[in-house]
């Protein structure tokens, strides 16, 4: 009995130690890492270029100043030509001095063709076309359409005159011509009307010389073309005839009726034509 009951306690021991055993050999493996996940490599978003704008409204003729402009980035397959890219560029080259020859809207890039030369003036000069002139007309509250008339507006420029015959005539003689200012107010953004005694327009050296003349042998009217109208109109000469609401027809039929003349002889009144036999 005593026999059998230590080989129990042999095996039970054997048992137990190998149980210990494999457990520390379980315990001391190293535990599996994680494996990193992969990274995708992604190249990196083009610095995109910057163009110079405007922070706030620029009216014409004002002075350009370094608070009046900001950096903005810009799509680089779109970037306006002829503008400046940074603000350092602009000033850079003594730019800072230059005036606007037009008005300039908030978030607008700074176009070179809207600023003047360095050291310039904001002229009138410097807004003529290629071969065109400014030349001024005599206006006043009704030639100059009531005081309507504002700088980019376009007119129809008439001639009122006394013909060699001693009649009195209008006609057009220039059409779709550019009022480049009003007295000395040349903004085309200007919106407020008033009555001017004076207005420029660009013309060619032709029409120059034709208005100047016109100035001389008579008065000059404006008549205001609706916005985008451009196109040329067929015009005649208008006298004083043309004032009246007769048509052909009735000046024919008057014509051809004979002249009365009422005569009373005693008491009798008869009706004559004259020239009759």
């Amino acid at each position: 009995m005593r026999f059998s009951a230590l080989i129990a306690v042999v095996v039970g021991l054997l048992l137990a130690g190998g149980s210990v055993v494999l457990a520390s050999r379980q315990f001391a493996q190293p535990a599996v890492q994680p494996q990193p996940a992969a990274v995708t490599m992604i190249n990196p978003a083009p610095e995109l270029p910057t163009v110079v704008v405007a922070s706030r409204a620029i009216n014409y003729g004002e002075t350009l100043k370094s608070e009046m402009l900001i950096e903005v980035k810009w799509p680089m397959d779109s970037v306006p030509e002829n503008t400046f890219t940074t603000k350092g560029e602009f000033l850079g080259v003594g730019l800072e001095s230059q005036k606007a020859l037009s008005r300039i809207e908030k978030g607008e890039p700074i176009f070179k063709a809207k600023l003047s030369g360095f050291g310039e003036r904001a002229s009138i000069a410097s807004r003529l076309s290629e071969g065109k002139r400014a030349f001024s007309i005599r206006i006043n509250d009704v030639s100059g359409v009531a005081g309507f008339l504002l700088p980019g507006d376009r007119v129809d420029i008439m001639l009122t005159q006394r013909l060699p015959s001693r009649e009195i005539a209008t006609n057009v003689i220039l059409q779709n011509i550019t009022v480049l200012g009003i007295d000395q107010v040349a903004d085309t953004n200007e919106d407020t009307p008033r009555v001017g005694r004076t207005a420029t327009v660009e013309v060619d050296p032709d029409q120059a010389t034709k208005l100047a003349l016109a100035m001389e042998v008579g008065s000059l009217s404006l008549s205001l073309r609706q916005s985008g109208a451009n196109e040329a109109v067929t015009q005649k000469l208008i006298n004083v005839d043309d004032l009246t609401y007769e048509s052909k027809e009735d000046k024919t039929e008057q014509e051809d009726q004979p002249l009365m003349v009422r005569i009373r002889r005693g008491s009798t009144v008869v009706d004559e034509e004259i020239g009759a036999e």
